[in-house]
């Protein structure tokens, strides 16, 4: 598979994590990081192939199209990064109130555990 390939291949896996990002379902976060892992990894395993494909037009354009799609897909798991974070809040200061210094008290929350044998 050519460097372009591979590359496109990448940009596809990444624009379907956004795609995953964009759906409200549980499995979806942990869906779209083993797709956004494998992708990085087929980058990874690509970089030492990368010089020899120096100035071949697909491969800068299938390159700008991952730069595209990552910059999307950071930006999705940013935000919801922040809504996460704002529900965490509002959480700890309806359970737990607030702390001396007006922030939001921290919450004591049950932690998940699961063991596969």
């Amino acid at each position: 598979m050519t460097a372009a390939e591979e590359l496109r291949q990448s940009s596809t896996d990444v624009k379907r994590a956004c795609a995953l990002l964009l759906r409200p379902e549980p499995g979806a976060l942990d869906d779209c990081s083993a797709i956004l892992e494998a992708a990085a990894e087929t980058v990874r395993a690509l970089r030492p192939a990368l010089p020899s494909a120096w100035g071949d037009p697909e491969t800068l354009v299938e390159a700008w199209s991952l730069q595209r799609n990552v910059h999307r897909a950071a930006v999705l798991l940013a935000s919801a990064s922040a809504y996460h974070a704002g529900w965490n809040e509002l959480l700890g200061v309806k359970t737990a109130g607030y702390r001396y210094d007006g922030q939001a008290a921290n919450t004591p929350r049950a932690n998940r555990l699961c063991l596969r044998g």
